[in-house]
């Protein structure tokens, strides 16, 4: 019997088309094309055995269908010796860092005007058959908001004059009330560009302007606010849950505001006032007993 030996999937293939055209045409395969044919029957054989009784690994089982590289070899046996090495040194593996990728949605297009198992156009001798797919990684940019006007239908009694409407859909409900023109994701873009990546408000309504979608600065202010009142409770929060921590780490910087005046304070000591020009920020860092940092920033104290 003919020893169990790996085919690659470039082998395989080719076997294959030889094998559907021996089919059509009524003729013999050659001995070489049966070893090959007998060595895909053990290699299967002995891949259903070894699953059967759960013993194989990832790389085990690309080694036994041939598609391991020597490339691949060569990054596994030294992964190998790094982490026997590692285990003698602290008895835990160390994690290797990877690389971000993008979580992005696969789109699958699928050849329309050819078949598997169709005779080849070019050769009108051949078979087509499955061949490793291309691959194509787009990415694409779009405006940062996009508006959607919605028409509800109303229909109202002529004799008592109840008004009938339309509902809205509940994608756009959890965006926003029924009479709220900034969805709440909008008001969240906002103050992202502002807070966070410190594009001013002029700078946002100037970058409107350019898609043709202008809105105002003060509308973004608006909208900033509205966000900032719904969770300065959080805020309120992490103030009372910061008075309890168990470490403070605190700095001040200097804060320029162009429209601040200088403004009159009472003494620490009680008596009299003082003229305050300068403006700063201070940062806090406490460190609460679960080892979670809160962050917090006060101007002007």
């Amino acid at each position: 019997m003919c020893d169990k030996t790996t085919i690659d999937q470039e082998e395989l293939n080719v076997l294959i088309a030889r094998v559907e055209n021996a089919i059509e045409h009524n003729l013999a395969l050659s001995a070489e094309d049966m070893r090959l044919l007998l060595s895909a029957i053990l290699t299967l054989s002995t891949l259903q055995q070894k699953i059967e009784d759960k013993d194989v690994t990832l790389y085990k089982l690309r080694k036994l269908l041939g598609i391991v590289k020597k490339s691949e070899q060569n990054r596994a046996h030294k992964g190998n010796n790094k982490s026997n090495k590692d285990k003698n040194k602290s008895g835990k593996k160390q994690s290797k860092k990877r690389k971000k990728k993008f979580n992005v949605p696969i789109v699958v297009h699928k050849i329309q005007e050819y078949i598997k198992g169709q005779t080849c156009p070019q050769c009108s001798r051949g078979k087509l058959y499955k061949h490793e797919s291309g691959s194509l990684l787009r990415i694409t940019g779009s405006i940062p908001y996009t508006a959607e006007k919605h028409i509800t239908k109303q229909l109202r009694c002529n004799a008592c004059q109840q008004i009938y409407k339309a509902p809205l859909p509940e994608a756009v409900l959890e965006d926003g009330g029924p009479n709220q023109q900034y969805g709440y994701s909008s008001r969240t873009l906002m103050v992202i560009n502002k807070f966070f990546t410190g594009t001013p408000y002029n700078h946002q309504s100037n970058l409107s302007d350019i898609f043709n979608l202008s809105i105002s600065a003060s509308t973004i202010f608006d909208q900033a606010e509205y966000v900032a009142n719904d969770v300065i409770p959080v805020y309120y929060e992490l103030i009372r849950q910061a008075a309890n921590a168990l470490n403070f780490m605190i700095d001040n910087t200097h804060n320029r505001i162009l429209s601040q005046q200088p403004e009159e304070r009472a003494n620490r000591n009680g008596k009299g006032t003082r003229l305050r020009t300068g403006v700063y920020t201070s940062g806090l860092i406490a460190l609460l007993s679960t080892n979670i940092e809160i962050i917090l920033f006060e101007t002007s104290l």
